[in-house]
């Protein structure tokens, strides 16, 4: 179980670097020369359910503060042949199940 969080807000930083969304592998972030990467999965931050039963199952709000904020903080996936990568925008906490092999 992996959790990844972005520290910084957006325009937080004073040269906006810090600010900005990251990329990151899991494959690399792993040794390669030790671990595998299998398989990943998103989870709730708790990391007691998969991320898109949670979404499927959870009540649709129709406040419109809400919607902008829910389009604002929205995270991506980047399937790589290198491994799997996540893009982490500003104040994102994410939790991952990685399945890893020894190599």
């Amino acid at each position: 179980l992996i959790r990844l969080g972005h520290q910084y807000d957006v325009g937080e930083d004073n040269d906006n670097v810090l600010s900005t969304p990251v990329e990151i592998n899991f494959q690399t972030m792993l040794d390669p020369d030790l671990y595998k990467v299998l398989s990943v999965t998103e989870k709730t931050l708790s990391g007691n359910q998969n991320w898109t039963d949670f979404v499927a199952t959870k009540f649709n709000w129709t406040d419109p503060i809400q919607e902008r904020a829910s389009s604002f903080h929205t995270s991506e996936w980047i399937d790589r042949k290198n491994g799997v990568t996540v893009t982490l925008k500003p104040m994102d906490i994410r939790t991952f199940h990685v399945w890893v092999e020894k190599q």
